[in-house]
């Protein structure tokens, strides 16, 4: 007897040995990665430290059962612990809401109202938006900026205690630069979308429950502000069909190591033109972090770049409806090459946080 339990305690220690490795040979896995990187890739072999460590690196993403440890893990901490498995990037709020915290990216700061400007930093930066305007229209072209509303700024409610005890009776960033601004009598002009995103909030839903972006309505909400705001006549909620999609997806989600739990869903707008004559199509480009459209059939002759972040990339279908050439560049501001582009509206936009 005591033999057999030998025998079956050294074939459990072999497959525990074996098992995961069969992965490194199969390529497959049971579930799919949730991570938002490139897995490392089998190195070459190289007599060094920095071969072992990149071979260590290699079996650590790609051995067996390795997605599925992860997402058991992650949704053990969420069901049983109503914790994250990732809390210094996601934090679980109410009713099922995920919310980004990431200081990393600026977000902590950003929500919590510790993130100010110093009056010297406020000063520099509103001047050196009124010289960039002043120079684009010398060159014919129209400036504008907008900041996004994060999705905490818009549906606090949701957040954990834990999260609204961080908050602190401070003005936010964007409410710095808007009274500066006023107190200046500056001629830069921000788009705001606060008041207007709170009071619709009650009536629709603006920003995904498992995403840290806004969702199609919010991003059509904010189209049609934008295109009041440059004197354009935006379309009308009513030129457009909303269905409503049950998904599981979200970047919040696949953070938490959560993209294979098909149970975690929401339901979420989708909008599409009752008729159009669109013919926005994508072009090609050299410009580095740059997607460029162009829409012959487009409501106006005019040109957009804009300077972004990805809350810009749900406006896209919006966005092309009115504009004959349209570029969308993930980076700061570049004047030599909003010149180069030379065309009629330059905007920059950034969410809060990336303020």
């Amino acid at each position: 007897m005591k033999a057999r339990i030998k025998k079956g305690f050294v074939l459990i220690l072999v497959a525990a040995l074996l098992v995961p490795n069969l992965g490194l040979l199969t390529q497959e896995q049971l579930l799919k990665n949730c991570e938002n990187r490139t897995l490392s890739t089998f190195p070459s072999f190289v007599f060094s430290h920095e071969w072992s460590t990149r071979l260590e690196n290699y079996y650590r993403d790609h051995f067996t059962f390795r997605n599925v440890a992860t997402h058991l893990s992650s949704a053990l901490k969420r069901k049983i612990f109503k914790s994250s498995a990732l809390p210094q990037k996601v934090c679980l709020g109410k009713e099922g809401w995920l919310y980004y915290t990431s200081e990393e990216d600026q977000m902590l700061g950003s929500y919590a109202h510790t993130n100010l400007w110093s009056q010297d930093k406020l000063e520099q930066k509103t001047s050196a938006w009124i010289k960039r305007k002043n120079k684009l229209e010398d060159n014919g072209i129209s400036y504008h900026m907008a900041i996004w509303p994060n999705k905490t700024t818009i549906y606090p409610e949701y957040l954990s205690d834990r999260m609204k005890k961080q908050i602190q009776d401070n003005p936010s960033k964007t409410d710095q630069i808007l009274e500066q601004l006023a107190a200046t009598n500056s001629p830069i002009q921000i788009l705001d979308l606060r008041a207007d995103f709170l009071e619709r909030k009650n009536k629709e839903l603006l920003y995904y429950k498992h995403d840290s972006h806004w969702n199609e309505l919010g991003a059509f909400h904010a189209c049609t502000s934008l295109m009041n705001t440059i004197g354009v006549p935006p379309l009308s909620l009513v030129d457009y069909l909303i269905s409503w999609e049950e998904t599981s997806s979200g970047d919040l989600k696949h953070l938490m190591g959560l993209c294979n739990d098909d149970n975690l869903t929401e339901a979420v707008p989708r909008l599409s033109l009752k008729e159009t004559s669109s013919s926005l199509a994508r072009q090609k480009t050299s410009i580095e972090k740059t997607v460029y459209f162009k829409n012959p059939a487009a409501l106006t002759d005019n040109s957009l770049v804009m300077f972004r972040d990805s809350y810009a990339t749900a406006m896209i279908p919006f966005l092309g409806v009115y504009f004959r050439e349209l570029y969308l560049i993930t980076s700061d501001y570049n004047e030599k090459l909003a010149l180069e582009l030379d065309p009629d509206i330059v905007l920059v936009a950034k969410v809060e946080r990336r303020l």
